[in-house]
């Protein structure tokens, strides 16, 4: 610290106060020692004050939530007009629905909305929901990712020791034993890895716990669309601790951001998926016994709906004795355009769907490779949630299509950045901009 006024006696004297009544003199993030801090009197805007009128720019901003700075006065309105109104009711009340409805109807994951009372709380019981539903006891965080304070996410944040994955080294003493047991680590931004500790620990693991972005490191190229197609493809529910990217990278949080949706939400297909099951065999005027087989999709696609009917298609195939059969998403979207017509092999094929847009390489109906993909946001996606920035509703698509026809096509010219860089691979994240 330079070019400060001195400690002035106010502030030494709240100093020795807080070393007598507070753990190191602190709320446990920084000293408040005027050697190497100090004590806030105030704050206003991007600037905080301490008690001997010294001025600093807030790049902290409350870990996070400051984003209108200090004080802004629209905040302070707001927050005095609900002053008069009560504060705490411990009952539902008009203001805390409508905040309800606002988030569901920003995040794309969110059908319904649980409220906690601090970031740890609501890891902690995400864990717990993710146990109760799996039936499963083992955790899978990833190594320096933050999730609160709580004994489960205390482990391997800052690890010290040369431990091999998925070991946890707990942050703190006084954590039971009996926890680290069921936590795994695995290195962030390393998807084969922790494929290696999923395929092994598949049976034992309610959750995969990660920061989309943990703190400064970014995830690499696929990393979050890999991690979310490995828990799909072990039947595992994936949480996204977004605690920091939500409301930031976008308004939808980084699963808007990012094109990559988890789970503890879409339950909404639990309470159709029988009625619509139910209306397809009556339609086809056949009874359950008819079925000799159930096919059933797996591998890409939002976890909420394919878990579901995945876990209903087990269930029924058990019950009726007959082969259940897995379908892999794209190859049906590939094969379906075989229906009526054999293609000259070799040949390519172009497969443009709701959340990816690849071009394979195809030497006959059975080997093939894909040559390319998306790096962000698939046509679907991008048409989606340019919808839903526009307000006209989802899906996407069709709306935009219908106004896209009485538009000018010369109005903008959309930049091509992957023309030059020798690569296949589709961008349509710029379509939202």
């Amino acid at each position: 610290m330079y070019n400060r006024n001195p400690q002035s006696k106010q502030e030494k004297n709240s100093e020795e106060l807080a070393n007598k009544y507070m753990p190191a003199g602190n709320l446990g993030n920084m000293s408040s020692k005027f050697e190497q801090g100090f004590i806030v009197s105030h704050g206003k805007g991007s600037k905080i004050y301490d008690l001997s009128g010294n001025e600093y720019i807030d790049y902290l901003i409350g870990s996070g939530p400051m984003i209108l700075g200090h004080a802004n006065q629209a905040v302070v309105e707001a927050v005095q007009t609900q002053m008069e109104k009560g504060s705490t009711f411990f009952l539902n009340n008009e203001s805390i629905i409508e905040l309800a409805e606002e988030v569901c109807s920003a995040v794309p994951c969110a059908e319904m909305i649980r409220f906690t009372t601090s970031g740890t709380d609501a890891t902690f019981q995400c864990l717990r929901v993710a146990r109760a539903y799996t039936g499963k006891d083992k955790i899978l965080k990833f190594e320096g990712g933050y999730h609160g304070s709580h004994d489960y996410a205390l482990m391997s944040q800052v690890p010290t020791l040369n431990k091999e994955f998925p070991q946890p080294q707990p942050d703190s003493a006084g954590i039971p034993k009996v926890i680290a047991e069921t936590v795994l680590i695995a290195p962030y931004n390393d998807i084969e890895t922790t494929e290696s500790i999923i395929k092994k620990e598949k049976d034992n693991i309610a959750a995969v716990i990660v920061e989309p972005v943990q703190r400064i490191i970014s995830p690499a190229e696929g990393f979050l669309k890999q991690l979310r197609e490995l828990t799909l493809k072990y039947d595992i529910p994936l949480i996204f601790d977004e605690v920091v990217t939500g409301f930031r990278l976008s308004y939808g949080g980084a699963q808007e951001y990012f094109g990559v949706v988890p789970d503890l939400a879409s339950k909404d297909h639990e309470k159709k998926i029988l009625v619509i099951v139910y209306e397809c065999i009556k339609e086809a005027n056949i009874e359950l016994n008819d079925i000799d087989g159930i096919a059933v999709t797996y591998g890409s696609g939002l976890l909420g709906s394919l878990i579901v009917g995945l876990n209903f298609a087990k269930g029924l195939a058990v019950g009726l004795n007959i082969p259940l059969i897995g379908i892999s998403h794209l190859e049906g979207h590939l094969a379906s355009g075989f229906i009526d017509n054999t293609p000259n092999f070799p040949c390519m094929s172009l497969i443009v769907s709701g959340g990816h847009t690849q071009i394979w390489y195809l030497e006959s109906i059975d080997k093939f490779d894909v040559i390319s993909n998306t790096v962000d946001d698939a046509a679907g996606e991008a048409f989606d949630k340019g919808a839903r920035i526009l307000g006209l509703g989802y899906p996407g698509g069709p709306e935009i299509e219908k106004l896209a026809k009485s538009g000018d096509p010369f109005k903008y010219k959309f930049p091509l950045p992957n023309v030059k860089n020798n690569k296949f691979n589709f961008s349509f994240s710029g379509l939202k901009t």
